[in-house]
């Protein structure tokens, strides 16, 4: 638990960087530039609005990196750049939230993410990076298998097998496939699901 703990709900500035982050994942997948380009603005404006308080310095360089690089990719076009720096916003967020909820729930939705993240890896192609989120994933369930029921920590360390002998093997197609299930199962669990939609 952070030393400068601040409980109560996110900074709207804060859940507008979580959310604009989100909507352009989303606003990528039909490749709405316009709309993209108008929820970036939104972000920084509201970075600008929240970084004025005392930020520390590694979280402020984090979102200031992940913003910076989010508007770059936005004004190249490039969906794939975009939901990387969409979801490197997203990570960045969950950091700054830290202060305000408990360790528990952002770990939650940092499992989410990052099985979201193994599936853009796939989707580059990219066996190195899937075995990395793979080690993330074991090591964030360390975290929070003590917060989950019983048979929900069962079926996710199964799931986690499979992602582990798929990443060794560089199987992708059985990684997307595992951790699509994994997906499915975090979102079964309600904690999961208002963790994520905290963001």
């Amino acid at each position: 638990m952070p030393t400068d703990a601040v409980w109560g709900p996110p900074a709207a500035e804060v859940e507008t960087l979580t959310t604009g982050a989100a909507n352009i994942v989303a606003a990528a997948e039909s490749e709405d530039w316009e709309a993209m380009a108008d929820t970036a603005v939104e972000m920084s404006a509201a970075w600008a609005t929240y970084r004025a308080d005392d930020v520390p310095d590694l979280l402020e360089y984090q979102m200031s990196e992940a913003l910076n690089t989010l508007a770059g990719a936005v004004d190249a076009r490039d969906p794939a750049e975009i939901r990387q720096a969409a979801m490197d916003v997203e990570r960045a967020g969950l950091d700054l939230q830290l202060r305000r909820r408990e360790p528990a729930e952002i770990d939650l939705a940092r499992f989410d993410l990052r099985a979201r993240q193994l599936l853009v890896d796939v989707e580059a192609d990219d066996p190195g990076a899937v075995t990395g989120d793979v080690a993330a994933l074991e090591w964030i369930r360390d975290r929070v298998a003590h917060t989950l029921d019983a048979s929900t920590a069962e079926q996710i360390e199964a799931v986690l097998g499979d992602l582990r002998d798929a990443a060794d093997a560089e199987d992708l197609s059985a990684a997307n496939d595992a951790a699509t299930r994994l997906r499915d199962l975090l979102a079964a669990d309600g904690r999961v699901l208002a963790a994520v939609a905290a963001e």
